[in-house]
């Protein structure tokens, strides 16, 4: 209804964070990120007892993961466009180190911990508009003054006090997938900042939708360049211990751009 219902009032009427093109997806995305993380934090700050405090507390860190990892290798949490499943994700991620993470216990990792995450957070921040939502002060004062079961003497803590406009790495490039040109056959290669990759083309006879694993994959050709930054390989899943990464020295290629496909 928020998408489309008031834009005759709204000023960036043109905004579509439901695409139709987008729909299932981010119907199924909001599903385990309500559940596992929106009103996982709250399952595990009003637990009473160890048993489901804890049971919450893993769901929990389970869907944070699993964020990590698709936030790896696409901007957007439903691919390289912005959507309501962004946004609906955001609004507790922008709480987790200043809040919940003290006040509802969730301190197994913070944020800060999760780099493409906290990335990510940083990121939609950034959106024009967006940081205007954010008054931390009043969060804070909210959530820690408003529950005396959880802090019964309203105590507000100092920090972290976290720059969300502070810089962050997500307009770079995210996945490659090549086209083997064998039986059409792809590999998603994962952020190598190459034009390129050629691996595994004379070796596989199946559709990888995941990196090889290591019985898998033949030994990188010596000539793969390393990426840029910095790094030996933001990837390590694709370099195995025997199959280069950490100790392939090959020239950087900064100056190539890469191609990118969609996932």
């Amino acid at each position: 209804m928020f998408n489309t219902e008031f834009n005759d009032i709204a000023e960036n009427a043109a905004l579509d964070l439901y695409p139709s093109h987008l729909r299932a997806q981010i119907d199924e995305t909001n599903e385990w990120v309500y559940d596992g993380i929106n009103n996982g934090v709250y399952k595990c700050g009003f637990a009473t007892k160890q048993g489901p405090y804890e049971e919450a507390a893993i769901h929990l860190y389970e869907a944070l993961d699993k964020c990590e990892e698709i936030l790896g290798r696409q901007r957007y949490i439903c691919g390289n466009t912005v959507s309501e499943a962004d946004i609906r994700l955001f609004v507790t991620l922008i709480r987790f180190d200043e809040v919940y993470a003290v006040h509802f216990k969730c301190n197994k990792k913070l944020l800060r911990d999760y780099p493409n995450m906290f990335n990510y957070t940083k990121d939609i921040f950034q959106i024009p508009g967006m940081s205007s939502t954010v008054n931390m002060q009043h969060i804070k004062r909210h959530y820690y003054g408003s529950h005396p079961s959880i802090n019964p003497f309203g105590i507000i803590p100092l920090g972290p006090d976290i720059d969300y406009s502070s810089p962050h790495d997500r307009n770079r490039k995210y996945i490659i997938l090549v086209d083997v040109k064998r039986d059409s056959q792809k590999v998603r290669a994962g952020l190598l900042g190459i034009e390129t990759v050629s691996v595994w083309s004379h070796h596989l006879n199946t559709n990888y939708e995941q990196p090889p694993t290591h019985q898998d994959k033949p030994p990188l050709p010596s000539t793969l360049p390393r990426p840029c930054s910095g790094a030996d390989t933001p990837f390590p899943a694709l370099f195995p211990p025997g199959h280069g990464g950490g100790n392939h020295k090959a020239p950087c290629v900064a100056s190539r751009t890469p191609s990118v496909v969609p996932s």
